[in-house]
């Protein structure tokens, strides 16, 4: 474009990947469009707006690319761009999804070190999980833990 005169600037770009991926959340064979220009744009063009990387995120977790999104959120998080909780009930639901729950649980004590407090919906996603997997008593525990914290999970302990 810009041999035609017209220059492409950052905010531009992070405009265009931003719709490109919530676009790709209704149409799936969006996403790896919207993950190469992504990836394109933080080869050529820092990408420093926390909104994105919060959108691509959230789109990589809803479309079960759970590494990339892992890898993305702490490449996030060492630039100092501390994603929103939805971004990170979004990429706990995907590794849930794919029974990744370990890893799942992980992005709570992420979430607490960098001063984000999980939400219900953090919680209640783990929870039920942790009893699909037949783990009462880890799913009790949780229960607990958020009851410290000041969070009321939806899902109650069961018997």
């Amino acid at each position: 474009m810009v041999r035609f005169g017209f220059e492409v600037d950052e905010r531009m770009m992070n405009g265009l990947l931003r719709g490109l991926c919530m676009k790709s959340w209704e149409e799936k064979d969006l996403l790896e469009d919207a993950y190469q220009v992504f990836e394109k744009m933080t080869k050529k063009v820092s990408v420093t707006d926390p909104g994105t990387y919060g959108i691509v995120i959230r789109t990589l977790g809803k479309g079960k690319k759970t590494d990339e999104a892992l890898i993305h959120l702490h490449h996030a998080i060492e630039m100092g761009h501390i994603p929103r909780t939805i971004t990170f009930n979004n990429v706990i639901q995907a590794l849930c999804g794919e029974g990744k729950i370990d890893k799942a649980l992980l992005l709570i004590f992420l979430m607490y070190e960098h001063g984000k407090i999980p939400s219900r919906t953090s919680y209640d996603m783990l929870i039920k999980k942790l009893y699909q997997l037949e783990k009462p008593y880890d799913a009790c525990a949780l229960h607990g833990a958020a009851l410290k914290q000041g969070v009321i999970p939806q899902r109650k302990p069961r018997d």
